[in-house]
């Protein structure tokens, strides 16, 4: 029986091809209750993180899924993903970046950084020094640059103290700088005020130029007061000013503009230019009031500053007070610095 069956179909598929197969296209596919995904869907439900979070139960079968679809982007969000919910997987995501694989290796320190302990950080650091320099040593850099954990602080500290590679150094200060608070700006202070090598000192100040947190806006400003900003030469009151600047937020700003509220045009201090590089739409009200000369106090000093940070935002936004200062103020210092604020205005 079953031999006739499937010589009846033979003779069928004979029939068919012999007549062209002309009335193929009058078949209808078989429904299975479902309609069917076009390739697009079918590609997007293989490569999506759902598929990646239930088929995976290790580092390394995430690894060979992303082998199979080179979708990167999807595999290290699954590898973070799976970095956080296994804590100890430390041994699984070392292994990974010592495999000599670049992709594992990628892999490893992306899970590593969401990892975010000190033994993690002490991982990704060796394996940064232990690759060659090229590209698998820059995307491991980068990788340790997100790292944003206080508690891996004196690890990256002890870099700053001894390393000599500048892309290590670089990665490092800005992972500070992604979990900078108070306390961590206040042990980069001491540190670099008791420190005797010249390297180091310059490390931490880059260190303490990115810790661009509002949580560090007390800090700074303490430092700053200690300071008083009486040199233009001495590297921490550059940086604390310049980040202060960077942050921008009111409290920052009208402290800053109160140290300039004692000296004359012309005089030199970093707050000076830390205010013009404020761009915070936060501070933009009480920026253009000392612009205007409206905040008492506001020295022609502390307006020419604002002036220059108001070319810092959209033309839209500060068009009618730098017309108006340009049109209109009887200072020609402060008419001058209109007219430039509004062409960098205009270019952005």
């Amino acid at each position: 029986m079953i031999i006739e069956v499937v010589a009846r179909l033979a003779v069928c598929g004979v029939v068919c091809f012999q007549a062209g197969c002309s009335k193929r296209q009058e078949v209808e596919p078989i429904q299975t209750g479902e309609p069917s995904k076009p390739p697009e869907a079918e590609l997007q439900s293989v490569t999506g993180n759902t598929v990646l979070q239930k088929t995976s139960k290790s580092a390394r079968e995430i690894v060979e899924l992303f082998k199979s679809t080179g979708d990167r982007e999807t595999a290290y969000a699954a590898i973070r993903e799976y970095a956080e919910k296994h804590p100890a997987s430390l041994a699984e995501l070392s292994s990974l970046l010592r495999s000599g694989d670049a992709d594992y290796a990628v892999l490893g320190a992306q899970g590593l950084v969401k990892l975010a302990t000190p033994q993690a950080a002490t991982e990704l650091i060796a394996g940064i020094q232990n690759t060659p320099a090229g590209p698998l040593r820059r995307e491991l850099s980068g990788a340790l640059s997100e790292f944003n954990q206080a508690e891996a602080a004196e690890v990256f500290f002890g870099q700053l103290r001894s390393s000599q590679d500048r892309e290590m150094v670089s990665a490092v200060q800005t992972a500070l700088g992604n979990s900078a608070t108070d306390a961590l700006l206040s042990e980069a202070v001491k540190r670099y005020r008791t420190s005797n090598s010249g390297a180091e000192r310059d490390n931490l100040i880059a260190a303490i130029r990115h810790m661009q947190s509002p949580e560090c806006v007390d800090g700074l400003l303490s430092v700053l007061n200690e300071q008083r900003v009486v040199s233009t030469t001495e590297p921490l009151s550059f940086a604390v000013a310049d980040t202060l600047g960077i942050i921008g937020t009111t409290t920052a700003v009208s402290n800053l503009f109160q140290h300039l509220s004692s000296l004359r045009e012309g005089a030199s201090s970093p707050v000076y230019d830390a205010i013009g590089r404020v761009s915070n739409p936060e501070a933009l009200p009480l920026i253009a009031a000392v612009a205007y000369g409206r905040v008492a106090g506001s020295s022609l000093y502390s307006r020419m500053a604002a002036v220059q940070a108001l070319g810092n935002f959209s033309s839209n936004a500060v068009f009618p007070v730098l017309n108006w200062l340009l049109e209109n103020d009887q200072n020609s210092g402060i008419r001058g610095a209109a007219g430039n604020a509004l062409q960098r205005a205009a270019g952005r």
